[in-house]
């Protein structure tokens, strides 16, 4: 089992957000955001791989925003079809927190490197938004709901844990056997 897989034990475990994650975001410039709002964003590298952390702003630049970060972190240490895939699945999952869930949207993703070559994403928010809850009964099937399919289809597995005040979407993604 790669070590950026969740365990079948854990997968409905609370994610530790107990801290205030805005505190330790710096934009792309390395300045801190001046306010929670801000957008911030986080890259570490170590031994094992590299960690991308963003605090996104609760637009619809949200995804863009999140593809390029992610692009700029992991382009140089990716396959390119594994990094398609992980923008794709990382804009349809933050897309559906923007357009669902409340602020704020905190994308993490996880790469190790080695063989199979991993991605874990995951995308926090703080739940349903009752207005989008409300309009989506009256919006068309054919506008809407295809990000879980493409997530679905893209991803080894893939889910949603629960948690005290918040939700995490996450997938898990490795690259092609050769």
């Amino acid at each position: 089992m790669s070590p950026l897989k969740t365990p079948a034990s854990q997968r409905n475990q609370p994610a530790d957000h107990s801290h205030h994650p805005e505190e330790n975001f710096t934009e792309p410039s390395g300045k801190r955001p001046a306010n929670s709002s801000a957008p911030g964003h986080h890259m570490s590298r170590d031994s094992e791989g590299s960690k991308v952390t963003s605090l996104l702003p609760h637009t619809n630049q949200a995804p863009g925003l999140a593809r390029r970060y992610v692009r700029a972190a992991l382009e140089t240490h990716l396959e390119p079809e594994l990094l398609d895939n992980t923008l794709l699945v990382i804009t349809e999952m933050v897309t559906n927190a923007v357009q669902h869930a409340l602020p704020p949207v905190i994308l993490e993703v996880r790469h190790t490197y080695g063989h199979p070559k991993a991605i874990h994403i995951e995308v926090t928010d703080t739940g349903p938004n009752p207005r989008a809850v409300r309009l989506a009964k009256y919006s068309s099937q054919e506008e809407n709901g295809r990000g879980n399919n493409i997530i679905a289809a893209l991803s080894e597995e893939n889910g949603t844990r629960l948690h005290s005040g918040t939700a995490t979407r996450w997938a898990y993604l490795t690259a092609a056997e050769e």
